[in-house]
């Protein structure tokens, strides 16, 4: 995994992870069906793009919410989940929420990889590239911010963290990611 480092008075300031080109795999529009498989009303799934995987050298599903609050309530049902990706011909993955609401904090988008038992990890960084490469591909976040997108995660887990992500277009698509 590449990585470049950001230096600054002779001390390392910042560390970027080039991760593989993300790939856009299957998508899932049935928004109740969804819903109920996280545990949220249909009306929190947010409708400006469908819930998709997303790889970047690991593969996740990406949802999309409205609110923060929706992020937070969310919960798997697993065997909702399972049906719902066997119906759309999707291997079970591990399920990364997130919303672009604005917050108090200067994160542009809120999430969550949800637990599926055991400890809820806060800082999920295999996860945060594919979507903030979701985000900018359905236009989630603007242009200009594709490239400067700040994470909050782990609130929920009572260890905020922020996770920055680059992602970079050539020919008007999505072409690289950096976490």
């Amino acid at each position: 995994t590449p990585l470049d480092l950001e230096w600054k008075d002779g001390k390392l300031a910042f560390a970027w992870m080039t991760q593989q080109k993300p790939t856009f795999g299957k998508t899932i529009t049935d928004r109740a069906a969804l819903a109920a498989a996280i545990g949220v009303e249909p009306q929190f799934v947010d409708p400006a793009a469908p819930a998709q995987e997303v790889y970047s050298g690991s593969t996740f599903f990406i949802v999309p919410l409205a609110t923060r609050k929706a992020v937070d309530g969310a919960v798997l049902d697993r065997a909702k989940v399972d049906a719902l990706f066997a119906a759309a011909g999707i291997q079970r993955r591990g399920i990364y929420v997130f919303s672009t609401e604005r917050g108090s904090d200067s994160a542009t988008a809120y999430s969550r990889m949800l637990p599926a038992g055991g400890i809820e990890d806060p800082a999920t960084g295999s996860a945060v590239g594919p979507a903030g490469s979701f985000m900018a591909k359905h236009k989630l976040v603007p242009a200009d911010r594709a490239g400067s997108i700040v994470v909050l995660q782990g609130v929920l887990a009572r260890r905020p963290s922020l996770l920055h992500v680059r992602v970079e277009f050539a020919g008007g698509e999505v072409s690289g990611v950096k976490v």
